[in-house]
C-alpha cells in the first residue's frame, strides 16, 4: 500500500477529538486560558472495563475477526464525522480498501506502533474507537485519539474509554508519557482529558484545515504516575 495512504489513516485516526461544537474559533495569538475547564482530579483505574452505574464498557484490540465492526462503524457515521474532522481516504469506504488498510495497521498494532481499540457496550456494540500512535522520535510517548459513534455521544463512554485505555498505556504498553490534541473550543473534550488527569500543555496555532476554516489545536498531556 501507498505509505501516504496509510499516514492519512492513521492521521485521521488521531484526529477524532478535534470535533468542534458550535462556536468561535480562537484566531491569531489569543492565548486559550479563558477557554480551558477547571482541572479535575482523576479517578481510579480499571483494568479490562469500567462500570457506568448498570452500563459496562470494554476495549477490545482490532483484529481481523472485529474488523468488520470497525467498517459498518464507520460507514454509518461517515456524515456525522466529517461534519468536523478530515476525511479519510476515498478507498476507506471500499471493503477490499479497508481490508488491505486493516491489514497494514494491523502490522503496525504487531510492531507496538499503534494500539486500535473498540470501544463495545454492555451489549457488545461497538459504540466507538480509541487509539494510541507510538512517537517514532520518542518510543514511550504515544499520541491518544478517539471517537464516539453520534447515537450514543454524551453517555460518558469517552470518558470511560480515556480511563481504560491510560491504565493499559501505562501498565500494559510500556508509555511513559500520553498527549492528545482537541480544537481550541471543543471544551467537550478537554473535560474527557482534565477529568482523567491531563494538563494543558501548549497550543498550536492553524492545525487543521477544516471545510475552509483553521482549526487551533490544544494539546494536553499526562504522565505515567
Amino acid at each position: 500500500m501507498d505509505r501516504s495512504i496509510l499516514s492519512i489513516v492513521r492521521k485521521s485516526l488521531l484526529n477524532t477529538i478535534v470535533i468542534r461544537k458550535k462556536g468561535i474559533l480562537i484566531k491569531g495569538s489569543q492565548t486559550l486560558s479563558n477557554n480551558i475547564l477547571p482541572k479535575k482530579r482523576r479517578g481510579n483505574l480499571s483494568v479490562d472495563n469500567v462500570e457506568r452505574g448498570f452500563v459496562m464498557i470494554s476495549l477490545e484490540l482490532l483484529s481481523e475477526e472485529n474488523s468488520l465492526d470497525v467498517y459498518s462503524f464507520e460507514k454509518e457515521n461517515r456524515e456525522y464525522f466529517e461534519r468536523n474532522l478530515p476525511p479519510r481516504p476515498a478507498n476507506y469506504f471500499d471493503l477490499e480498501g479497508f481490508k488491505e488498510i486493516t491489514r497494514e495497521l494491523l502490522t503496525e498494532q504487531r510492531n507496538r506502533d499503534v494500539y486500535m481499540h473498540l470501544i463495545r457496550d454492555s451489549q457488545g456494540m461497538m459504540v466507538g474507537g480509541i487509539n494510541l500512535s507510538v512517537l517514532e522520535n520518542d518510543r514511550k510517548t504515544a499520541e491518544l485519539g478517539y471517537r464516539i459513534g453520534e447515537n450514543v455521544r454524551n453517555l460518558g463512554y469517552a470518558s470511560e474509554a480515556v480511563k481504560l485505555v491510560l491504565d493499559k498505556a501505562f501498565t500494559t504498553y510500556g508509555s511513559n508519557r500520553i498527549i492528545a490534541g482537541t480544537a481550541t473550543d471543543n471544551l467537550a473534550s478537554q473535560r474527557v482529558l482534565l477529568k482523567n488527569g491531563f494538563t494543558f500543555s501548549r497550543m498550536i496555532e492553524n492545525d487543521l484545515h477544516i471545510h475552509n476554516e483553521w482549526v487551533h489545536t490544544a494539546v494536553f498531556e499526562i504522565r505515567r504516575p
